[in-house]
């Protein structure tokens, strides 16, 4: 089975405003508020990728993995059966961060979990 290759066009229209809106909240400091209007977006532009996308990227940049990979999940519902050669770089490294992480993220990680689990 041969799959296309996925691609993430840029937003256009009423989209890219919404997008506009959440870089704004983003360099105001406002992450929290920047992902509810990234959320609302997606509930209005469903097929435009590119808004589950920056929603992963503001997760992931605020350590909220988990997050990141479930709004993926929404935009790539089928990202487990696709080959790796034909999901995005950028989206690779989003869905699979263990992949992706430094040396030091991963002793801070691996603390925590100690931690969580040694206090269960």
């Amino acid at each position: 089975m041969n799959h296309a290759p996925v691609v993430i066009p840029k937003p256009g229209g009423p989209a890219a405003v919404a997008v506009e809106r959440a870089r704004q909240l983003l360099a105001a400091g406002l992450p929290e508020q920047a992902i509810a209007e990234l959320r609302f977006a997606s509930t209005r532009f469903r097929q435009d990728k590119a808004i589950p996308f920056l929603t992963a990227r503001i997760q992931q940049n605020s350590g909220n993995y988990l997050a990141s990979i479930a709004a993926l999940a929404r935009a790539f519902p089928a990202y487990a059966l696709l080959p790796a050669a034909s999901i995005p770089a950028q989206v690779s490294e989003l869905l699979f961060p263990a992949l992706t992480l430094t040396w030091f993220e991963a002793a801070r990680l691996r603390t925590v979990w100690t931690r969580s689990w040694s206090s269960a």
